[in-house]
C-alpha cells in the first residue's frame, strides 16, 4: 500500500492514488529525480500538514520547515521533499515530490559558497597562527595550501608598487628554505594614484587556499550527505587543485576562518565549474546520505554495473541522435588573461613555435616565443623590431568541425595568468586587489582610509606545489613547470603533468573530456526499453555507472515507474550508446600540435670593424712617420649610425638558418674620420692639419645555433 509521511503524519491519498517518479542522469541534465506532479484531496488532515496552502489569509509558506517527506510501498522507501504546485479547496493539493540530486540542485543554487557552515580555527596569538603558516608552506600537510600570489601590480613614473599576499624569500642567500613576511611593518601602496606608507599590523598579507577535495566535502557536509567517492581526493594531481582568495587580513585576529577563503560565488557556480573544467557529476542519496562523485571520463570507461538483457519486456527502440563537439571555455577578466584570439588554432596556424623556460624579450628573434612556465605568447613586431607579449594560452577548445552542433560548456571561474613576481618568484597573477574585513588602511600622513569592501573575491582554481622535489619554491600554477621550465615532481616522485587550459596535451579537453567528445560525435544515441525490475535492484541501481544491454555498453539518461508497485515493477529506461560508430577520424579530431620545434638563430662569431679600422690608422700613421712630418695629435672617430651592423642587422634576423653548423657572412660599412695636427717637415715648419673621412668596409661571420633563449 501506497503511503507518504511526513513529520506531522500520514498525507490522505485517495483509493485510487497512483504516484509516477522520474529520475535523470545527473551527466545529462540537472533535474535530479522527482515525481510527475498529482493531486491529493484538499481534507482537514491534508490542509494542516501543508499549511492550509488553500486558504488566502495564510501568514506562513506552505510546508516552510516541513518538506521532507517519506514515499513507502511494501519494500520500496524512499525519503524526498515536498513542493506544491497549487492547492484549491475543490480542486484539491496539486504537488510534487524531489528526491535525491533535485534536493541538492534546488539548495545549491542559492547558497552562498561562504554562507555554510564553516570551520574556524582558533589559535593563541597571530604570531602563532602565523608559524603554523609557515609551517604549511613548508609542505606540512593540512587542508589548505599557502604559497605567494600577487593581488595587485600597480606602477607610477616607472616604479612598481605590487600587493603580495604570502610574500616570501629565502631564509638566506642560495637557501631552498623560504619564509613568510607577516610581522608589523611599513609598505608603500600606490592608493588613489599617490604613493602611500601603509602600516600594517602583525598577520597583514598572510592567507591559505583551501584544496578543492576539503571544500567539497564541506559543502556535501552542509547538506548533510558524507561523500563516499572524491576523485579530487583520489587523484593526485586534482588532490593539490585549491580555491585562490585576496583576503590581506584573515589572519590578524589570531584565527583562520575558513568563510574569509571563500569566493563569491554560489555553491553551483563552484559545483559547474568543477563539472566545466573536469567533468565533475555527482549523485547524492537522501535515504543514505551519502553523496558519489565521479568524472565524466572515469564513468564512460567503467564496466557496467548491471545487464538489462534479460529485463526486457519488449524490442529496444533507437533515436538517432544529431552528433554534437564539445565546446569549452572559462571567464577571462584579469588583466593578462584574454587572448589574442579565441581559438588556438587561429592564432598558432602553421608558425613555428620556440618553446622556452623563460623568454628574453631583449632578442631579436623572428620565431613565435612560448614561455613554457607562465604560458605566455612572445611574437616579432615587424615595426618596431622587437620581441612582444601577443597572447596567453587561455584559448577555448572550440575545434568548429562542419555540420556538428556545438555542445558548449562555460565555467564560471576565472582564469589566472601567470608571471614572475618582481621578487622572481614565480607566482599566479589575482589581480583583484585587497579584501579586508579586518582592518583600515593607516597612512603615514595620518588619514584613515576605512576599507569600502568594493573589491571581490572571483572563483579561480591553481594547483599548490608545496612538496614538490624539484622546485627551488613552493609555488602555485596552473600549469605543471616549475620557474627553471622542468615538469613538477610531486612528493611521491611521480610527474604532475596537468595544466589548467583547455588547450595543449596537458590541457583539460584531452584529459577530461576527448572520450566524451567521440561519444556525443559518434554514438550517444537515444535507446528506449521496457523492463522488468525488482524493487530491491531498482532502489540499489548505480545511476552513475554504465549498464549492459545484449552486449552494448551505455549510459543511464532517464528511467520512469509508477507506484504502487508488485516487488518486481515495470520500469521504462532511456538510455544512451556508448559504442563509437563509423566512419569516424578521432586523429584528426582530436588532432592537438605538439609545438616546439628545434629552431636556430645566427650567432655572431667574428666582426672584423676593429680590426679593419686598426689595420687603416696604421696605414694613416704609418705613412706619417715615414714621411718628414711630425705629429703632434690625432684623433679618430668612428661612426656606424648611419650604417647597418650585425646587431641592426634585419637580414639576420629575418632569414634564421635552418640547418646546424650553417654559415652566414655578411657586409657592413664604417665610417672613420682622421683628425691629425702635424708639423709639415722643410725649411720653414708649418703647422697642418689632416682632416679625411674614409668609408671602410668590414665583415661579420655568423654560425647557426639552437635557438635557446
Amino acid at each position: 500500500m501506497l503511503k507518504i509521511k511526513t513529520n506531522k503524519g500520514y498525507l490522505d491519498l485517495g483509493g485510487d492514488f497512483t504516484v509516477q517518479i522520474d529520475e535523470k542522469s545527473p551527466v545529462m541534465n540537472d533535474r535530479g529525480s522527482q515525481t510527475v506532479p498529482v493531486t491529493i484531496p484538499c481534507t482537514s488532515n491534508n490542509a494542516k500538514i501543508i499549511g492550509f496552502a488553500h486558504r488566502l489569509d495564510m501568514g506562513v509558506k506552505p510546508m516552510n520547515e516541513d518538506q521532507a517527506c517519506t514515499v513507502l510501498d511494501g519494500v520500496y522507501k524512499r525519503t524526498g521533499k515536498i513542493n506544491i504546485v497549487s492547492a484549491g479547496k475543490k480542486e484539491g493539493v496539486t504537488l510534487n515530490i524531489g528526491f535525491d540530486n533535485s534536493e541538492a540542485y534546488s539548495a545549491w543554487k542559492a547558497k552562498k559558497l561562504n554562507a555554510i557552515t564553516l570551520p574556524v580555527k582558533e589559535y593563541s596569538s597571530v604570531n602563532s597562527l602565523c608559524t603554523h603558516l609557515q609551517q604549511v608552506l613548508g609542505g606540512y600537510q593540512a587542508d589548505y595550501a599557502v604559497f605567494q600570489i600577487m593581488t595587485g601590480n600597480d606602477s607610477k613614473d616607472n616604479q612598481s608598487y605590487p600587493k603580495y599576499l604570502n610574500y616570501i624569500t629565502p631564509v638566506s642567500e642560495g637557501s631552498n628554505v623560504y619564509r613568510l613576511r607577516y610581522q608589523t611593518r611599513t609598505e608603500t601602496f600606490l592608493i588613489n594614484g599617490t604613493p602611500t606608507a601603509v602600516t600594517l599590523p602583525e598577520g597583514y598579507g598572510v592567507t591559505a587556499f583551501l584544496y578543492v577535495w576539503r571544500v567539497l566535502e564541506l559543502v556535501f557536509s552542509e547538506f548533510g550527505y558524507t561523500i563516499t567517492e572524491n576523485p579530487f581526493k583520489t587523484d593526485k594531481q586534482l588532490y593539490n587543485l585549491v580555491i585562490l582568495n585576496n583576503a590581506a587580513d584573515c589572519c590578524v585576529k589570531g584565527k583562520l576562518s575558513y568563510a574569509d577563503l571563500m569566493p563569491d560565488c554560489t555553491v553551483d557556480d563552484f559545483l559547474n565549474a568543477l563539472y566545466v573544467r573536469f567533468g565533475l557529476v555527482y549523485n547524492v542519496s537522501s535515504d543514505t546520505k551519502t553523496a558519489t562523485l565521479r568524472l565524466i571520463r572515469d564513468i564512460v570507461d567503467d564496466v557496467p554495473d548491471i545487464d538489462l538483457s534479460r529485463s526486457l519486456t519488449d524490442e529496444p527502440l533507437i533515436t538517432y541522435e544529431t552528433a554534437r563537439q564539445m565546446k569549452l571555455s572559462a571567464k577571462t577578466s584579469f588583466t593578462g588573461a584574454a587572448p589574442s584570439v579565441e581559438r588556438f588554432e587561429d592564432y598558432l596556424k602553421d608558425q613555428e613555435v620556440a618553446r622556452l623556460a623563460k623568454v628574453d624579450i631583449g632578442k631579436r628573434v623572428i620565431h613565435l616565443n612560448y614561455e613554457e612556465t607562465t604560458g605566455r605568447w612572445f611574437k616579432w613586431d615587424e615595426e618596431n623590431k622587437r620581441l612582444t607579449y601577443s597572447s596567453s594560452s587561455f584559448f577555448s577548445w572550440d575545434r568548429k568541425s562542419d555540420n556538428i552542433e556545438d555542445n558548449e560548456l562555460t565555467s564560471d571561474d576565472e582564469c589566472v595568468p601567470m608571471d614572475f613576481a618582481p621578487n622572481d618568484i614565480l607566482s599566479p597573477q589575482y589581480l583583484t586587489d585587497y579584501v579586508h574585513r579586518y582592518t583600515y588602511l593607516k597612512t603615514s600622513s595620518n588619514n584613515d582610509d576605512e576599507d569600502s569592501e568594493k573589491a571581490e573575491t572571483p572563483l579561480s582554481f591553481v594547483f599548490a606545489f608545496t612538496s614538490s622535489q624539484n622546485s627551488k619554491y613552493p609555488f602555485g600554477s596552473v600549469l605543471p613547470y616549475t620557474s627553471e621550465g622542468e615538469e613538477v615532481v610531486l612528493k611521491d616522485g611521480s610527474k604532475h603533468t596537468l595544466s589548467l587550459l583547455f588547450q595543449y596535451k596537458n590541457g583539460l579537453f584531452i584529459n577530461f573530456w576527448k572520450k566524451y567528445d567521440a561519444i556525443i560525435r559518434h554514438s550517444f544515441n537515444q535507446v528506449e526499453i521496457n523492463a522488468q525490475l525488482p524493487v530491491h535492484q531498482l532502489m540499489s541501481m548505480d545511476i552513475l555507472a554504465p549498464v549492459a544491454l545484449r552486449g552494448q555498453y551505455m549510459l543511464f539518461d532517464g528511467l520512469s515507474y509508477s507506484l504502487p508497485a508488485n516487488k518486481i515493477m515495470p520500469v521504462e529506461l532511456t538510455l544512451k550508446t556508448l559504442r563509437l560508430i563509423a566512419p569516424y577520424n578521432l586523429d584528426e579530431e582530436h588532432f592537438i600540435k605538439d609545438f616546439g620545434s628545434t629552431l636556430y638563430i645566427w650567432k655572431l662569431v667574428r666582426n672584423t670593424m676593429t680590426e679593419v679600422i686598426e689595420n687603416k690608422k696604421k696605414e694613416i700613421l704609418d705613412s706619417f712617420n715615414e714621411s718628414e712630418n711630425t705629429i703632434l695629435s690625432s684623433f679618430f672617430k668612428t661612426n656606424t649610425d648611419d650604417y647597418m651592423t650585425p646587431d641592426s642587422d634585419n637580414y639576420v634576423i629575418e632569414n634564421p638558418p635552418i640547418l646546424d653548423n650553417d654559415k652566414l657572412i655578411r657586409n657592413y660599412q664604417v665610417k672613420l674620420r682622421v683628425y691629425i695636427d702635424y708639423i709639415m717637415g722643410g725649411p720653414e715648419d708649418l703647422r697642418q692639419t689632416y682632416d679625411e673621412t674614409f668609408i671602410l668596409s668590414y665583415i661579420g661571420e655568423f654560425i647557426s645555433v639552437v635557438y635557446s633563449g
